[in-house]
């Protein structure tokens, strides 16, 4: 009998914990819990700029979405929509983040000072692996 119960409390809570989770997702209030930084951490390996494409460029517009940068409020980019394109909406949500962040130049690059603060914010090594200089390097636009 005890084994019974002991299971049968152990589904009760895997349900009541499924129901919250639906009841937040219901209510719209889910999106404002914080993730742990493991689960929200992109893996940023290239400098991303105007025109850049991939799953890194998703991973950005998925962070600056969900830390106060939206992209855009609906469409392409939007929260729960965004894109592997980083197009003119990212580069401006970007810029508002690199200004919020006192990065200079505030030009909508992704390079290494940004990813470094990136990674500060995160909870991640702090040290770029390249020079800490942020640059327009490959046609990237202000």
């Amino acid at each position: 009998m005890r084994y019974t119960t002991k299971y049968m409390n152990k589904n009760l809570s895997i349900k009541w914990n499924l129901s919250v989770v639906f009841l937040l997702a219901v209510l719209g209030l889910l999106s404002i819990i914080p993730l742990t930084a493991s689960a929200s951490t992109c893996s940023f390996t290239k400098d991303l700029q105007l025109g850049s494409v991939g799953e890194e460029v998703r991973c950005l517009q998925k962070y600056l979405n969900s830390n106060g940068y939206v992209i855009t409020s609906s469409g392409g980019g939007a929260p729960g929509n965004e894109t592997s394109e980083f197009k003119s909406l990212t580069q401006a949500a970007l810029i508002r983040w690199q200004k919020a962040n006192n990065i200079s130049p505030a030009s909508g690059y992704f390079g290494p000072k940004s990813r470094a603060v990136y990674l500060s914010m995160v909870g991640g090594n702090t040290t770029p692996t390249t020079p800490s200089t942020e640059s327009n390097a490959g046609g990237a636009s202000n």
